[in-house]
């Protein structure tokens, strides 16, 4: 390759590398224009509609396979905290854990609640198929996954609301 050519090339490469950093910052720049255009959308009809008429009901699905009993626990009694006036159910499903006989004590424990189902299915299926049979028994309005190893703060099912 002649250096003419190798310096044709070296500026061609140049021009391609600078208009693809402007496409970028372009794209960048539109995506920022059109979520803040979203949001305050979306602030401007909650502020319009005013407080809500009624509470939806939701419902909470967790998945749990070999989960550790303390994470779990931890999930499960920041679900327990949650400060949200309206109705919520509670469905644990334990997706056949190796270690289910440790999760056994948390499982009773929660499953005594009011509005709180521990699933145990016999044989393991997967996160998405244990999600579906939970949802098989949701009757809320909403429905909100949350993985077994989560800590929700407490106004979290507020929020999503």
């Amino acid at each position: 390759m002649t250096s003419l050519a190798a310096q044709l090339l070296h500026d061609s490469l140049h021009l391609v590398f600078a208009f693809y950093a402007l496409v970028v910052m372009s794209h960048f720049a539109l995506q920022i224009f059109f979520a803040d255009r979203g949001y305050r959308k979306a602030l401007r009809a909650r502020e319009r509609r005013g407080p809500l008429s009624s509470l939806p009901e939701v419902d909470v699905v967790i998945t749990s396979y070999n989960e550790d009993p303390e994470h779990l626990r931890s999930c499960l009694e920041s679900l327990a905290r949650q400060d949200y006036p309206g109705v919520t159910r509670i469905y644990v499903v334990d997706d056949c854990s190796a270690n289910r006989a440790e999760l056994l004590p948390v499982y009773s424990e929660f499953g005594r609640r009011a509005g709180w189902s521990m699933l145990l299915p016999e044989r393991n299926r997967g996160k998405r198929l244990a999600q579906d049979a939970a949802f098989g028994h949701c009757r809320g309005e909403l429905v909100v996954t949350v993985d077994s190893d989560t800590v929700v703060d407490p106004d979290g099912i507020s929020e999503i609301v």
